[in-house]
C-alpha cells in the first residue's frame, strides 16, 4: 500500500469526559459529607437497610442535585445503613481474607497420600457445571415471574415456554462442550479470582449497589473459592495438581446436634420466606392489579383491591398512599362525613407506614390542603401545616418545600412567616447550580376547587416566592 494512501487516526481523549470527571468526584465527595452526618446521627445499628434515601434527605447540601440511593462507597453505605459493628465486621472481613491468603501462600504442603488420591467425586467436575447452569437456566423462569418480571415467552400460545431457554440451553451445551479440556486438565490462576475481587472493591469505593444480592454474592462466590486454590497449591515452587485442602481447625459436632442445627436452619428459611419474601411478592401482584383497575378508570372495584393489596403487605406504604388519593376523589364528589373519615384513616395509616419520608409529609400536606380548598375548615388547612412542616423538618435543603410551606402559611395569613420562610427558599434557590433544580423550573401545590384539573400554580414557584418575601410585590 502506498504511503500516501496510509491513514492514521489519532484517538483523542474524550474532552467532556474529562470534564465531567471532576464534576463526578465533587458529586461523591457532597454524597460523604451528607452521610457522615448519617453515621452521626445513627452510629450504633445505622438508619437501616433500603431506608438511607429517607435520612439522607434530612442532610442533603444545599447545592447538590441528586437525591443518591446509597453514598457510593460501600464502607459508608454499610456504616450508614448497618452501624458500626457491622462496618467493623465488614472491615474485619476484609482483613482476615488478606492475613488468610498470605498464610496460605506460606504453608508447606505434604503430598497426598494414594488414599486421599483415590477418593472419588459424587460426580465428575465437568458434568456438575452441566447440570448447575441447566437448573439455574430453568428456575430462573419461575423465579421472575414470582417477582412480578416474567421472561418473555415464544409467543402467546406458547406462553409457558420462556424463550431463553430456547437459547439457553444450546449456548450452555455449546460452552460447556468449549470448556470441556479446560474443566478437566486445565488450570485456574489465583490471579483470576483475587483481581476481579479488587477491581470491585475498588470501584465500590466510589459506586454503590453492595447491599444487592447480585454484588455481594459475586464476593461470598470469589472469596472462600480464593482461599481453596491457595490452600491446595501452597508454594509456588511446590506446586503439584492435586494438593488437600486443610482447615486450620476441625470442629466436630454430634450427630443430634448437627440435626438441630439442621432443623433450624430450614425454620429460619421459613419464616424469613413467609414473613418477608412471600407478603412483597403477594402485594406486588395485587398492587400491579390494582394499578391496572386504576389505569383502566374501574373505580368501582379499585379501592377493594388496594385494600386488598394493603392486606398482602401490610407494611408496604405504597397501596395506602393511592387508596387515600382514590377516597379524598371521592370525598371531594360526595363530602360525605363517612367518605371524610375513610380517607383520614387510610392518610394516617400511610403516614404511619412512611413516617420520615420527606415526600409523603409533602403528599400528605398536598391532600389536606386541597380538602381545605374545597370546605374551607381551618381544621385541614392547620392539618396541610403541620405536614409541611414535618416536610422541611425531613428535607431542609429543598427549596420547593420552603417555598411550598411559605405559600401555605400566606394561606392561613400569617404573612410575617410566610414572608421569612419565602426568604428560605429564595436563599436556598441561590446556592442551587443545577438549572434544572431551580425554583423558576418548578411550581408550587395549589389546588383549585373551581376547577378540578388545576393541581399547582400556573406561575413558577420562583415568582411566587419573590411575591411572598419582597413588600413591593406583596401590595401588587
Amino acid at each position: 500500500m502506498a504511503a500516501g494512501n496510509c491513514q492514521f487516526i489519532h484517538e483523542r481523549p474524550d474532552v467532556q469526559v474529562l470534564s465531567e470527571a471532576p464534576k463526578s468526584v465533587l458529586y461523591r465527595i457532597e454524597y460523604w459529607q451528607a452521610t457522615a452526618r448519617v453515621i452521626s446521627q445513627y452510629p450504633l445499628f445505622g438508619c437501616g437497610p433500603g431506608n438511607f434515601q429517607e435520612a439522607y434527605a434530612a442532610y442533603k447540601l444545599p447545592q447538590a442535585s441528586e437525591m443518591p440511593a446509597d453514598p457510593h462507597n460501600f464502607l459508608l453505605e454499610m456504616w450508614s445503613t448497618a452501624g458500626t459493628p457491622a462496618v467493623m465486621l465488614l472491615v474485619a472481613l476484609l482483613a482476615g481474607f488478606a492475613l488468610d491468603m498470605a498464610a496460605a501462600q506460606r504453608r508447606v504442603h505434604v503430598q497426598p497420600s494414594p488414599v486421599d488420591m483415590n477418593i472419588s467425586a459424587v460426580a465428575a467436575p465437568q458434568w456438575l457445571v452441566l447440570a448447575g447452569a441447566i437448573a439455574g437456566l430453568l428456575v430462573a423462569a419461575p423465579v421472575a415471574s414470582a417477582m412480578s418480571f416474567p421472561l418473555e415467552s415464544v409467543s402467546e400460545d406458547w406462553r409457558w415456554l420462556p424463550a431463553v431457554w430456547l437459547l439457553g440451553l444450546p449456548l450452555i451445551a455449546v460452552t460447556w462442550w468449549a470448556l470441556w479440556a479446560w474443566m478437566n486438565d486445565g488450570d485456574l490462576p489465583l490471579s483470576a479470582l483475587v483481581i476481579p475481587q479488587l477491581v470491585l472493591l475498588i470501584n465500590l469505593l466510589a459506586a454503590g449497589a453492595i447491599v444487592f444480592p447480585g454484588v455481594m454474592a459475586t464476593l461470598l462466590v470469589l472469596l472462600p473459592l480464593s482461599l481453596a486454590v491457595v490452600a491446595t497449591r501452597g508454594d509456588s515452587a511446590t506446586t503439584e495438581k492435586y494438593r488437600p485442602v486443610t482447615l486450620p481447625v476441625e470442629l466436630r459436632v454430634p450427630a443430634l446436634a448437627a440435626g438441630f442445627l439442621l432443623f433450624g436452619a430450614f425454620v429460619l428459611t421459613g419464616t424469613c420466606f413467609y414473613t418477608e419474601y412471600y407478603p412483597v411478592l403477594n402485594g406486588r401482584r395485587a398492587l400491579s392489579d390494582a394499578l391496572y383497575r386504576l389505569e383502566v378508570k374501574d373505580f368501582r372495584t379499585a379501592p377493594a383491591k388496594l385494600i386488598a393489596a394493603a392486606e398482602a403487605d401490610s407494611l408496604s406504604p405504597e397501596p395506602r398512599q393511592y387508596l387515600a388519593e382514590l377516597l379524598l376523589g371521592k370525598w371531594e364528589a360526595t363530602q360525605s362525613p363517612q367518605d371524610w373519615l375513610t380517607f383520614v384513616e387510610s392518610a394516617d395509616a400511610y403516614r404511619r407506614l412512611n413516617p420520615r419520608h420527606h415526600l409523603g409529609w409533602y403528599l400528605r400536606g398536598n391532600w389536606f390542603l386541597s380538602a381545605w380548598k374545597k370546605s374551607q375548615r381551618r381544621e385541614e388547612l392547620d392539618a396541610a401545616l403541620a405536614a409541611y412542616r414535618q416536610t422541611v423538618q425531613h428535607y431542609p435543603n429543598h427549596a420547593l418545600y420552603q417555598a411550598q410551606l411559605a405559600w401555605a402559611l400566606h394561606l392561613a395569613g400569617d404573612d410575617q412567616a410566610a414572608r421569612e420562610q419565602a426568604e428560605i427558599a429564595y436563599q436556598l434557590d441561590q446556592k442551587m447550580t443545577h438549572q434544572e433544580q431551580k425554583l423558576n423550573r418548578r411550581h408550587i401545590a395549589d389546588p383549585d376547587a373551581q376547577q378540578p384539573g388545576r393541581t399547582y400554580r400556573e406561575e413558577s414557584a420562583e415568582l411566587t416566592v419573590d411575591r411572598l418575601r419582597t413588600a413591593s410585590a406583596e401590595k401588587k
